[in-house]
């Protein structure tokens, strides 16, 4: 509409300019053209297509009915069409109603003279500009920039291997189904103001509402391997909102940092109100735990789940804003506290067995969930012992194995323990005989170890884990052999099998083989390896951690490149850089 204004405005043929300034004696051929309402009314209807949502938004909608893809595939609520209005002269017209007549039988009665010509084509501009301001003021003005660089997931679904720039989500069954609207819910709609309030309990503000929106339909589906209806972010954590405002709230803060990930140019009310929310969570929940500290001891299994829920949520906040301070290790801690206590309750001894951690009552994703996270983040801090370590388990189902990966098989205990004996060599040296039985000890686990899935995708990520983890063992005992044979190979190695994957849900745990191998890489054609995978993982899930360990990667490149024998020691490059990241 903006370009067609222009060029009226500058074109000595524009209809508007004719009128006004022809002189009396103009020919009638040209005054009955210029004086046709067919001109005036194809201009508006071109300018009042697509969703009340793109309309705002200033984006080209594809029309779907009656969601358009645009609006779901960027994660907005498409807000419906308004009907069609065509106006000829003064009298609007539905787009339901007849046709008007073809312009040379208009042409055939003629206004008498310009002056009501000019009338008439005033007035459809100003019924223009009316609908145009009523437009403005039904919508509010909360609109946002689109996601970039996605795809239509009708027609694609998985990554081809390197491919990684684009912001692609797995497919998944709509957790609220599109609703058919006739034409008359559609009439009803544009007279009614959209007044009511939110369906869930503590969620107030509109844009609350759109990062809890966010949540369940975008954020839930980067952080598990499921993607679909069992998705436990949405049967496990969801549900408890209901009952907890605390969660709620968290959730609507991880949402929020989420979707300002993806939109860099978001307006500055939407930061504003993500990081006001995060704040009047954290008070909330600082609130809630010195409560729990007075008094030492947890009511109902309930209780400590909906306290674990809500401190994962706000832990997964700190990793998506990648800030690379402590803020996620003190939210982690939080929750291991909590883990502490709750077993010390139901077992005196506080030995963490498995029969002890099934009696704490507590759902077992949670627990998963909590341990994937407490183990790898030993991954970069070397003073962090797991609470669980590998008897995470007290029960183990086919459910559960479709919710995590690595948490039932002997995977988890491997990264604890390796940890470990990086921190044993950091005490007692490289050389020590403990160390040393140790490393050997891990090792034959290590290759004795076997994947009980016969997934394709999952056994790919389990094979690039493995080769990993050799290459992290191998560097606590050989610090100073990046460039051998042995490492090279499990690079190699690992990366041919993170490029065959193709299930987009595997790709929510492969941030620590990547982040491993980048540091071990010495090769150019190894390193543009890596950076694919890197912007593969980054343009999957959005999350600041992954731009966070990107960088330190490449920076111990440039480090490299100088003659620096351990650059691949990511303990020392962040203290070197007074960063932290996590690799979850």
């Amino acid at each position: 509409m903006g370009r067609r204004g222009t060029n009226q405005a500058t074109s000595p043929q524009s209809p508007t300019r004719a009128l006004t300034e022809s002189s009396p004696g103009a020919s009638t051929h040209r005054h009955q053209m210029t004086a046709s309402p067919t001109a005036v009314r194809s201009q508006i209807k071109r300018g009042r297509t697509g969703c009340f949502t793109c309309r705002r938004r200033r984006k080209k909608c594809d029309e779907t009915k009656p969601e358009c893809i645009g609006c779901i595939r960027a994660g907005y609520i498409c807000e419906g069409y308004p009907d069609i209005v065509r106006f000829e002269g003064n009298k609007p017209r539905r787009s339901s109603q007849s046709r008007p007549a073809p312009a040379q039988n208009q042409l055939s009665s003629p206004p008498d003279n310009s002056s009501a010509t000019t009338a008439i084509l005033q007035d459809a501009t100003v019924a223009a500009a009316d609908a145009d301001t009523f437009m403005d003021w039904f919508l509010p003005d909360d609109s946002v920039p689109d996601f970039t660089g996605m795809n239509d997931l009708s027609s694609f679904n998985i990554f081809s291997p390197l491919e990684g720039a684009m912001m692609v989500y797995p497919e998944m069954t709509p957790v609220f189904p599109p609703q058919t609207y006739t034409s008359q819910q559609s009439n009803l709609e544009l007279e009614l103001p959209r007044s009511i309030p939110f369906l869930i309990g503590g969620v107030d503000s509109q844009i609350e509402q759109k990062f809890f929106y966010h949540f369940t339909n975008v954020t839930s589906r980067v952080l598990t391997i499921c993607n679909d209806e069992k998705n436990p972010l949405l049967t496990v954590v969801l549900p408890r909102s209901l009952d907890d405002p605390m969660i709620a709230k968290a959730i609507s803060c991880l949402g929020g940092s989420h979707l300002v990930n993806l939109q860099p140019e978001a307006e500055t009310r939407m930061k504003a109100e993500k990081q006001r929310l995060f704040r009047d969570a954290l008070d909330q929940q600082t609130v809630r735990l010195q409560r729990l500290r007075a008094t030492k001891t947890l009511r109902t299994s309930s209780e400590v789940e909906a306290i674990l829920a809500s401190t994962l949520l706000l832990c997964l906040y700190e990793i998506s804003e990648g800030s690379g301070n402590i803020s996620w290790k003190l939210r982690l801690n939080e929750a291991r506290e909590l883990i502490q206590t709750a077993l010390q309750s139901a077992m005196p001894a506080a030995q963490c067995a498995v029969h002890a951690v099934g009696s704490i009552g507590v759902n077992q994703f949670l627990l998963d969930f909590f341990a994937y996270h407490d183990i790898l983040a030993g991954v970069t801090d070397a003073t962090r012992e797991p609470v669980l370590g590998s008897a995470i388990r007290a029960s183990q189902t086919q459910d559960d194995a479709y919710m995590m990966i690595g948490a039932d098989n002997g995977l988890f205990g491997l990264i604890a323990k390796i940890a470990t004996l990086r921190a044993n060599a950091i005490t007692n040296g490289r050389k020590n005989v403990t160390v040393i039985c140790e490393a050997i000890r891990i090792w034959e686990e290590l290759d004795a170890w076997k994947p009980d899935t016969d997934d394709k995708d999952q056994r790919l990520a389990f094979s690039a884990y493995s080769a990993a983890l050799f290459v992290w063992l191998y560097s606590i005992i050989y610090p100073d052999k990046v460039a051998d044979d042995k490492v090279q190979t499990c690079i190699r190695q690992g990366l041919d099998d993170m490029q065959q994957i193709q299930a987009s849900g595997v790709l929510a745990f492969l941030l620590f083989p990547a982040f491993v191998f980048g540091f071990a890489s010495v090769l150019s054609e190894q390193r543009a390896e890596v950076s694919a995978v890197f912007d593969r993982l980054s343009g999957f899930s959005g999350l600041g951690n992954v731009r966070l360990a990107r960088d330190l990667v490449k920076t111990s490149w440039l480090d490299h490149g100088t003659g620096c024998v351990r650059s691949w020691d990511w303990m020392q490059q962040m203290q070197a850089n007074g960063i932290s990241v996590p690799v979850t």
